[in-house]
């Protein structure tokens, strides 16, 4: 693993997040979990199946290990309803439960790697939410995670800026953590370095935000303001 990504998961400690405790483990209570809202999963060169019980909000998971590429989904019933892999220059991501295709209720994780890998799983809370405008900076193909942050109904402004040019579209993500909807982003312009998106906030809420920085980006900085 590269020291940028140690970087960034250390940050992560830093930035604000804290766990709601609805969420939890549905299995073996000695299972290794690491609090309230918190599950934390380890294995090694196998498949392993954890079953949760998740509510309506927003889901950060970070990974580490894993030979470097991991892969993680939630299964509801037997179909699974949400896959994201992870790399050494992408070890975050987030997903809603509620409006989705992930449904409130049983489900169950699936975690696999080479090598001993661990994935932690935090359903956000939004106690200390921050207020706007939040900055988010990141290097080329990492992810950069927003602290949670309360914003009002009605438009935000999303700002960003390249250091270079890149050759696909960054993302961004940003999640209501109560409800657990996604708002609707549009994709960053390709092969632009610099713009700015304007994202409809149906209601008042807390919300966090994920962003992903492209190929030949150089890395950058998003901005978001009310």
């Amino acid at each position: 693993m590269n020291r940028r990504a140690l970087v960034a998961l250390a940050g992560l400690a830093l930035i604000g997040i804290t766990a709601d405790a609805r969420f939890s483990y549905a299995g073996d209570p000695q299972a290794p979990t690491s609090g309230a809202g918190v599950i934390t999963l380890k294995g090694a060169e196998k498949d392993v199946s954890y079953p949760v019980r998740l509510s309506a909000g927003a889901y950060l998971i970070t990974s580490t290990g894993g030979g470097g590429l991991v892969t993680f989904t939630v299964k509801q019933g037997d179909a699974p309803v949400y896959v994201t892999m992870f790399n050494p220059s992408n070890q975050a991501d987030l997903f809603s439960v509620g409006d989705t295709t992930v449904k409130a209720g049983a489900a169950t994780f699936e975690v696999s790697g080479i090598e001993a890998w661990t994935v932690t799983v935090t359903r956000v809370d939004g106690a200390g939410a921050g207020m706007l405008p939040q900055v988010l900076s990141a290097a080329e193909m990492n992810a950069a995670i927003s602290k949670p942050f309360k914003a009002a109904a009605g438009n935000l402004s999303v700002a960003y800026t390249y250091k270079g040019k890149p050759k696909g579209t960054g993302t961004i993500l940003i999640c209501d953590i109560t409800t657990g909807k996604m708002l609707q982003t549009p994709m960053m312009y390709a092969g632009r370095d610099t713009g700015t998106l304007t994202v409809p906030v149906p209601a008042a809420g807390v919300f966090i935000a994920l962003t992903r920085f492209p190929l030949a980006s150089g890395g950058g900085q998003v901005k978001i303001s009310q």
